[in-house]
């Protein structure tokens, strides 16, 4: 299988285009180029900033991409300028455990959820989590919701059972983090 991954430099696309790699697949990173790490050297590089994605719609179709993993859509826009310029290919979009009503309670520091947190727990339902002060690095029109809400709405046209599927994360550390965990 051919597999673009959009923003697959930074920890976990690594992580994620390493294992693609080991598992056969044939992988292109799509990044801005400020990382080149040494272990993808394997991997096709397309250096671009997701806002200018359509300006390297060529290399894409050169590819022939048969899927999609967005590791770093953090906003809708992210998410439209994805699905705008990759229509119809299945698709993996990582999201967060900050869509579920329990991360509210958890940044007012107080218990809104008992019990196991599981893929069909509530969502949150104000949107802007962080509103004008996100943490350093995060954009202000930051909302995972929306994020899911662009790219299921594409899988209701995308010609496969495959359609696209999201894998809600907590938070995250080990070797080569960089950033808030």
């Amino acid at each position: 299988m051919r597999v673009l991954v959009l923003g697959g430099t930074g920890f976990i696309g690594r992580a994620v285009a390493r294992r693609l790699l080991a598992a056969g697949h044939a992988v292109s990173v799509v990044h801005r180029g400020s990382l080149e790490p040494e272990d993808l050297r394997r991997t096709g590089h397309l250096h671009t900033a997701r806002e200018r994605l359509s300006d390297t719609l060529d290399e894409i179709s050169s590819f022939g991409p048969d899927a999609v993993v967005d590791v770093y859509a953090l906003t809708r826009r992210d998410a439209e300028i994805a699905v705008e310029c990759l229509p119809g290919l299945p698709a993996v979009v990582l999201s967060s455990q900050d869509v579920y009503a329990a991360f509210t309670g958890f940044l007012l520091g107080r218990r809104t959820w008992e019990g196991p947190l599981a893929a069909d727990a509530p969502l949150r339902s104000s949107r802007c989590l962080y509103g004008s002060a996100p943490p350093p690095g995060v954009p202000e029109a930051y909302e995972k919701l929306d994020v899911e809400e662009v790219w299921a709405t594409q899988s209701a046209m995308v010609p496969s059972p495959s359609g696209w599927r999201r894998a809600r994360s907590a938070a995250c550390s080990g070797r080569g983090r960089r950033g808030p965990t």
